[in-house]
Protein backbone atom coordinates (compact mmCIF):
# COMPACT_ATOMS: atom_id res chain seq x y z
CA UNK A 1 0.00 0.00 0.00
CA UNK A 2 2.75 2.39 0.99
CA UNK A 3 4.36 2.01 -2.68
CA UNK A 4 1.14 2.36 -4.67
CA UNK A 5 0.09 5.76 -2.55
CA UNK A 6 3.65 6.88 -3.07
CA UNK A 7 3.43 6.15 -6.20
CA UNK A 8 -0.15 7.68 -7.11
CA UNK A 9 1.33 11.27 -5.86
CA UNK A 10 4.27 10.63 -8.35
CA UNK A 11 7.20 10.37 -5.43
CA UNK A 12 9.83 8.50 -4.99
CA UNK A 13 9.87 6.73 -1.81
CA UNK A 14 12.55 4.32 -0.03
CA UNK A 15 10.32 1.65 1.63
CA UNK A 16 11.91 -0.38 4.34
CA UNK A 17 10.31 -3.40 6.28
CA UNK A 18 11.07 -3.65 9.61
CA UNK A 19 10.93 -6.56 11.57
CA UNK A 20 10.03 -7.01 15.38
CA UNK A 21 10.58 -10.33 16.83
CA UNK A 22 9.70 -9.67 20.41
CA UNK A 23 8.40 -7.64 23.06
CA UNK A 24 11.47 -5.62 23.83
CA UNK A 25 11.67 -4.90 20.36
CA UNK A 26 8.50 -3.76 20.42
CA UNK A 27 8.65 -1.07 23.37
CA UNK A 28 12.84 -0.14 21.63
CA UNK A 29 11.08 0.73 18.88
CA UNK A 30 7.45 2.48 20.02
CA UNK A 31 5.79 -0.85 17.79
CA UNK A 32 1.98 -0.12 17.96
CA UNK A 33 0.96 -3.73 16.22
CA UNK A 34 1.06 -4.88 12.98
CA UNK A 35 0.74 -3.28 10.64
CA UNK A 36 2.71 0.10 11.84
CA UNK A 37 3.60 2.39 9.10
CA UNK A 38 5.82 5.84 9.69
CA UNK A 39 6.91 8.27 7.00
CA UNK A 40 9.68 10.22 7.64
CA UNK A 41 9.78 8.40 11.44
CA UNK A 42 6.14 9.74 12.45
CA UNK A 43 3.38 6.95 12.36
CA UNK A 44 0.54 7.95 10.62
CA UNK A 45 -2.32 7.75 12.65
CA UNK A 46 -2.91 11.15 14.39
CA UNK A 47 -1.84 11.10 17.75
CA UNK A 48 0.53 7.95 17.72
CA UNK A 49 3.25 9.41 19.44
CA UNK A 50 1.02 9.92 22.18
CA UNK A 51 0.46 6.44 22.69
CA UNK A 52 2.11 3.96 25.34
CA UNK A 53 0.88 0.62 24.52
CA UNK A 54 3.82 -0.95 22.61
CA UNK A 55 3.38 -4.65 22.15
CA UNK A 56 3.40 -7.42 19.68
CA UNK A 57 -0.25 -7.93 18.04
CA UNK A 58 -2.25 -7.01 15.58
CA UNK A 59 -3.26 -3.05 14.90
CA UNK A 60 -6.45 -1.65 14.31
CA UNK A 61 -7.05 1.23 12.58
CA UNK A 62 -9.96 3.92 13.27
CA UNK A 63 -11.06 4.58 9.32
CA UNK A 64 -14.17 6.51 7.91
CA UNK A 65 -15.44 3.35 7.51
CA UNK A 66 -14.64 2.01 10.68
CA UNK A 67 -12.26 -0.12 12.07
CA UNK A 68 -9.80 -1.85 9.38
CA UNK A 69 -6.40 -3.74 10.07
CA UNK A 70 -4.72 -0.89 8.07
CA UNK A 71 -4.61 2.83 7.87
CA UNK A 72 -7.17 4.61 5.51
CA UNK A 73 -4.71 5.65 2.08
CA UNK A 74 -6.78 8.98 2.15
CA UNK A 75 -7.80 9.46 5.45
CA UNK A 76 -4.10 9.11 7.43
CA UNK A 77 -0.93 10.84 7.25
CA UNK A 78 0.23 8.94 3.83
CA UNK A 79 -1.61 11.07 2.11
CA UNK A 80 -0.91 14.42 4.26
CA UNK A 81 1.25 17.10 3.99
CA UNK A 82 4.20 15.50 5.84
CA UNK A 83 3.43 12.00 4.15
CA UNK A 84 5.00 10.72 1.41
CA UNK A 85 7.69 12.75 1.38
CA UNK A 86 10.73 10.71 1.53
CA UNK A 87 10.96 7.61 3.22
CA UNK A 88 8.73 5.47 4.56
CA UNK A 89 9.18 1.69 6.95
CA UNK A 90 6.12 -0.98 7.62
CA UNK A 91 6.68 -2.84 10.42
CA UNK A 92 5.21 -6.44 10.95
CA UNK A 93 5.19 -9.17 13.60
CA UNK A 94 4.40 -11.67 10.37
CA UNK A 95 1.09 -12.85 12.52
CA UNK A 96 -1.15 -9.81 10.67
CA UNK A 97 -1.19 -10.94 7.07
CA UNK A 98 -5.27 -10.38 6.60
CA UNK A 99 -4.53 -6.58 8.34
CA UNK A 100 -2.85 -5.22 5.41
CA UNK A 101 0.10 -7.34 3.22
Amino acid sequence: MVERVAQDHGVVAEVAMVEVPDAESAIRQRFLGSPSVRVEGADVEPNADERTDFALGCRVYRTNSGPAGQPSENGSGLRSSRGMSGSAEASNTGGCAAAGR
